[in-house]
């Protein structure tokens, strides 16, 4: 395959079905040359999975999705969960389907949306594609080059990031508004069949080069309507030959014939690339003529001097040039050596591969529950499930309405939560007064100003009980100041304590890996820990030598 260099005029439907034809058939290519990032098919399905997390009422966006690479349910199947359904949303018959494909995207579906970090999309979408193994199922149906696109969109969630106020939904509409395309290097060999458009092949050379569209012209490409002239200073607009005016028609004829020549210079070029054999071929257009193409020039050039190849009716399939032409030499064997002068090859055995142990300090002492502990007196009497994306959507409301304005909170909060918790509407209210309240408060006004940072995560190795371990977490609020760093958990237990002695000792086991790994981030500054309950709206600093005493046994490398 790396033989094979196919070149085409334009960047056409055909330079894209022929490598879709190419993944098709299993033959390694590494896919175009040019790529647009914000319309290839890959990320218009990442764009709608966000879509779906986002708004599970948005039918067309999750029926995509479903046939997307990443859960790859069929047609009939999806006509089968979908057909008929009344005036139900989409989201319902895939809830309780039995269709395996379908019931395995609704689980997955299901998991994502609550896990979904609605601050950060470069997070959610790297563990789709990486972790959840999104990648390499697009890999399968898209070929490698969705490599380079998927790498690209990622740069592009990381870079919204950067914005004042990143989101989700802002990164959505963020790519629907922007054009991205990057230009790839395909001039090294090892990734199999190359498509490029001639111009992009200048300086490279295959052994076999086939040129795909050579039956096309360049009639009808050029849509030109300006014309200058330097000598003398001259503006010409013209749309179209009836535009022009009888003064004008002669820029026309100069500007069509410059680029008959280009079109003939370019076939030099594509010719050229061929170390040993060339195919010329191409599709008739709607005319049904080859008048003018390249197919034309070098049938009437070399047909005379070409063996004429028939197929089983008798009709031309093919003109090989030239007609007396050497047969093939016979390859000669090659004669193994039986003996390598006594050296032996030993290969000694690879080592055994030792998984990275990962600790979440808000699950160190119960290493079986990743999830935060969330009982407050207004989740009681909720599903498990349900509780998790309560506390969730506190936690998104108090991250994002400390940015906006305090007169415009309450309008914020009661257009976010519909999308914050659309399985609870009963709750919206509970939440949105807890969340206005813990912001008006005037002792708590620290930790939400342009000091404070929030959901900050993080990554450290440590030494524990003598292994190596991977420290993974995220500070729900840190706030630095001249005086010092204060880090902030935030926590919602339906009973509270504002005695630090009383303090369950996983809390002050996760604070006091965060003030372990906050010693790192910000060495020579004084380091702080607090618990901020939600349910007493109230803020616990914890003692140093408590904090120290939870991370003993803790290095951090």
């Amino acid at each position: 395959a790396d033989d094979v260099l196919i070149l085409v005029q334009v960047r056409s439907v055909l330079f894209h079905e022929i490598i879709r034809a190419l993944i098709r058939a299993g033959v390694p290519t590494p896919g175009a040359d040019r790529l647009a990032v914000t319309t290839h098919i890959g990320v218009l399905d990442m764009m709608a999975l966000g879509d779906v997390l986002s708004n599970p009422a948005d039918d067309l966006q999750l029926a995509a999705l479903l046939r997307s690479p990443l859960f790859d349910v069929s047609e009939d199947e999806l006509l089968a969960v979908a057909q008929p359904r009344g005036d139900k949303r989409l989201w319902r018959p895939i809830q309780g389907s039995d269709i395996p494909a379908v019931k395995a995207a609704y689980e997955q579906l299901y998991g994502w949306r609550n896990r979904l970090d609605f601050e950060r999309p470069f997070n959610f979408y790297a563990d789709v594609l990486y972790a959840g193994g999104g990648l390499r199922q697009m890999r399968g149906r898209f070929g490698s080059e969705i490599d380079d696109v998927m790498a690209e969109f990622l740069d592009l969630a990381l870079s919204h990031e950067q914005s004042p106020q990143p989101s989700l939904l802002g990164f959505l509409a963020e790519l629907r508004s922007r054009e991205v395309t990057i230009k790839r290097e395909l001039a090294e060999g090892g990734a199999g069949v190359r498509v490029m458009t001639v111009h992009g092949a200048k300086g490279l050379e295959a052994p076999i080069v086939i040129l795909a569209d050579a039956a096309s012209t360049e009639r009808g490409r050029d849509r030109r309507s300006v014309y200058l002239r330097a000598e003398p200073p001259l503006f010409v607009h013209a749309s179209s030959a009836a535009t022009h005016a009888p003064a004008t028609t002669g820029f026309k004829d100069e500007a069509d014939g410059d680029q008959l020549r280009e079109y003939w210079r370019k076939l030099y070029v594509a010719m050229t690339r061929a170390e040993d054999e060339l195919y010329v071929t191409g599709y008739l257009t709607k005319q049904g003529k080859v008048d003018g193409s390249w197919y034309e020039a070098i049938e009437q050039g070399l047909g005379p001097l070409s063996e004429s190849l028939t197929d089983a009716d008798g009709n031309t399939a093919a003109l090989v040039y030239p007609r007396d032409r050497p047969a093939p030499a016979r390859l000669k064997p090659v004669e193994v050596p039986a003996d390598f002068g006594g050296m032996a090859l030993d290969f000694k055995p690879l080592p055994e591969r030792k998984p990275r142990k990962v600790l979440r300090p808000s699950s160190v002492e119960a290493p079986s529950d990743p999830d935060r502990t969330l009982g407050t007196r207004l989740e009681q009497g909720l599903d498990p499930v349900t509780a998790r994306l309560a506390g969730t959507a506190l936690h998104a409301l108090l991250q994002h309405l400390a940015k906006v304005a305090p007169a415009e909170r309450p309008a914020v909060a009661a257009r976010a939560l519909p999308q914050l918790l659309p399985e609870a509407p009963e709750q919206h209210q509970v939440l949105q007064t807890k969340a206005l309240s813990i912001l008006s408060r005037p002792e708590l006004a620290p930790l939400f100003a342009e000091a404070s940072r929030a959901e900050v995560p993080f990554l450290a190795t440590a030494l524990h009980k003598g292994e190596t371990v991977t420290i993974a977490g995220r500070i729900d609020r840190i706030v630095s100041t001249p005086e010092g760093v204060l880090l902030v958990d935030f926590k919602s237990d339906a009973d509270p304590v504002m005695e630090p002695a009383r303090v369950k000792p996983g809390y002050l086991t996760q604070l006091g890996l965060y003030a372990l790994v906050a010693k790192q981030l910000f060495p020579g500054q004084r380091i702080e820990a607090a618990i901020l309950w939600t349910g007493l709206e109230s803020l616990l600093k914890l003692p140093d030598a408590a904090l120290a005493e939870a991370a003993r046994g803790f290095t951090i490398r």
